[in-house]
């Protein structure tokens, strides 16, 4: 049971990871307007969008601040976070007793990479 959930953090976390490692370090344009949200808050930038969700620039003000901004490690502990949620979802779909189509789920939002 536990190494369901190990296996489904790797089957998450895996292929996230290449994707990062193979990617340039550039940001979307999401990636970028949250990026200055946090930046706002710890360097008092003058850009700030209000519209922005703020549980999620929340969570990367700390590792902002650790990390001197860096891009890689931003979007690291973003996949674990990700990879987390995953697990939580494979949690929720234990209840329908297929675990092949639990597994197939699970892969095709792994791979959406929200």
């Amino acid at each position: 049971m536990k190494n369901d959930y190990i296996y489904i953090f790797l089957i998450s976390f895996i292929p996230q990871l290449i994707i990062l490692l193979l990617s340039p370090p550039i940001l979307l344009w999401d990636e970028y307007s949250y990026l200055d949200n946090v930046k706002h808050i710890l360097l008092n930038t003058p850009y700030f969008e209000y519209y922005r969700f703020p549980l999620l620039w929340w969570i990367l003000i700390p590792i902002s601040y650790i990390t001197n901004f860096n891009i890689f490690f931003i979007k690291l502990f973003l996949i674990f976070i990700f990879s987390l949620s995953t697990v939580f979802l494979y949690k929720i779909l234990e209840d329908y007793n297929n675990k092949y189509i639990n597994y197939i789920l699970i892969l095709f939002y792994s791979l959406n990479g929200l």
